[in-house]
């Protein structure tokens, strides 16, 4: 009888600690981290890599493009907890 084996996935991406440290600090402060560059393949990775991190930590990564797409910001929540209503409906 043969055991099956897991199967090796991927390596898990490096996140450079300057990222984990903005990330951190954003989460610990609750205030955003603006970046005034427009959108090119840069940030776009650097939003990659913080989303990835964000999962890596069951927290939630929020992006808000300013107008024009010609800068964002970005923060580190606590995910929303997802609840279902014990408040009966009154008819």
């Amino acid at each position: 009888m043969t055991v099956p084996t897991k199967r090796m996935g991927p390596p898990m991406l490096v996140i450079p600690d300057e990222i984990v440290d903005l990330l951190e600090q954003t989460y610990q402060s609750k205030v955003p981290f603006e970046i005034e560059t427009p959108m090119d393949d840069d940030s776009l990775e650097f939003i990659n890599l913080s989303k990835h991190y964000g999962k890596r930590t069951d927290r939630s990564i929020r992006v808000h493009w300013n107008d024009e797409k010609s800068g964002f910001s970005i923060i580190m929540t606590d995910k929303r907890p997802y609840r279902r209503s014990t408040a009966r409906r009154e008819n």
